[in-house]
């Protein structure tokens, strides 16, 4: 696997799935730390190891025009209004983004990427779609071809106990984040569903360190005071149907839907979304070996799969094990518009919860609020049948 020196620019490598682009010779590199990146399968250990703030990217559409006249406009909305942010410096300072290469719409976005966003690099990260020993192995090699690129980019090497320190780092936040969950499917989490959300992007787009001191904080206070349950919910402003959100990304921009799920009468009492617990929910195993990137490897690639991985029955499974422990009724599967590989799951995923008697809706998103009143009427009816 091998990466291009700045002098290179202009050129990239496709070996072994790798492809990265420095920012022109001679043009002066971002004076800033943060990397963007997109898919939950980044390795964000290695871009704190390497002293960079990783930054999930979210977007806006306000430069939706300058973004669909380089990128399709039916490919994942999420992907484009991260672009149209980029094209208009919405996101801030970034030193480069690094693109998982988990579907073709990552993969389009990193040559367009390239091509449109000066002065920052690219690096195009592969990724298995199984997770057996080979795949790890597979993995672990392609996880030293982006530290080699960030040493190289950074000037400074990243040492195997800076991986730990940093694995040691996300995993405090992944603990502190699981606790928070668990507060929301006992009932104790008392704040807009939205809130949830917000609080898990701030995870991903603030300094880790301040965050996990932050929500370790809010825990052991009284805003999230699950220890006062003593094995009984506590009432709260959603007492109807009991919820649970599959599919793929809920960002920022989606969050009306939420806003929607409650103002119907639902209390969304788990996921597993990209955006939300599957991200979160299993740690990286410390000490089991000493090569902390197949630690890395094992963990990103064992954790609950999304559809772009090969074990679908696998999701299921887990899927309806989380029903069954938030005690949910129902399933609103969400996608962004335009995402094959969840969609194409939709059907398997329905007849498998609805054998197991819960009820599924699908509702496709694109980023705006232009159908928000039809979103309103089926989200109604469906709650209806719970």
């Amino acid at each position: 696997m091998s990466c291009h020196r700045p002098e290179d620019a202009g050129r990239s490598s496709t070996s072994t799935g790798c492809s990265c682009h420095f920012p022109p010779s001679g043009v002066p590199r971002p004076a800033t730390g943060r990397v963007g990146w997109l898919c939950t399968y980044t390795p964000e250990e290695l871009l704190l190891a390497a002293g960079m703030q990783g930054v999930r990217l979210s977007g806006d559409f306000a430069n939706e025009d300058r973004a669909k006249a380089c990128y399709s406009s039916t490919i994942c909305p999420y992907l484009r209004a991260a672009l149209g942010a980029a094209l208009g410096e919405a996101c801030g300072p970034l030193a480069g983004v690094v693109v998982a290469n988990a579907c073709d719409g990552l993969r389009r976005l990193a040559d367009v990427w390239a091509h449109y966003v000066p002065d920052t690099f690219v690096y195009l990260l592969d990724v298995p779609r199984s997770s057996d020993e080979a795949a790890v192995r597979y993995f672990a090699g392609a996880l030293q071809g982006l530290r080699r690129y960030l040493e190289e980019y950074g000037g400074r090497a990243i040492s195997d106990d800076a991986l730990w320190e940093a694995i040691a780092l996300q995993n405090g936040v992944r603990r502190a984040l699981v606790a928070l969950a668990e507060c929301r499917r006992q009932g104790a989490f008392r704040e807009p569903a939205r809130a949830f959300y917000e609080i898990v992007w701030r995870s991903v787009t603030e300094p880790r360190e301040a965050f996990a001191r932050w929500l370790e904080g809010e825990l052991a206070g009284d805003r999230f005071a699950s220890r006062h349950l003593v094995g009984r919910r506590p009432n709260t402003s959603a007492d109807g149907p009991r919820v649970v959100l599959s599919g793929n990304i809920l960002t920022p921009l989606d969050y009306p839907v939420l806003d929607l799920l409650e103002e119907s009468g639902a209390y969304v009492a788990a996921d597993d979304l990209c955006t939300g617990e599957r991200h979160f929910r299993q740690e990286v195993e410390e000490g089991k070996d000493g090569d902390p990137l197949a630690a890395l490897a094992r963990r990103y690639l064992g954790r609950t799969p999304c559809s772009r991985m090969a074990n679908a029955a696998e999701r299921a499974d887990s899927l309806l094990e989380t029903c069954r422990e938030a005690e949910a009724g129902g399933v609103v599967y969400v996608s962004q518009k335009f995402c094959d590989a969840f969609l194409y799951d939709f059907p398997y995923f329905k007849a498998r919860l609805a054998a197991d008697g819960l009820r599924v809706m699908l509702l496709e998103l694109d980023a705006s609020q232009g159908s928000l009143g039809q979103a309103r009427t089926r989200l109604q009816a469906f709650l209806e049948m719970l």
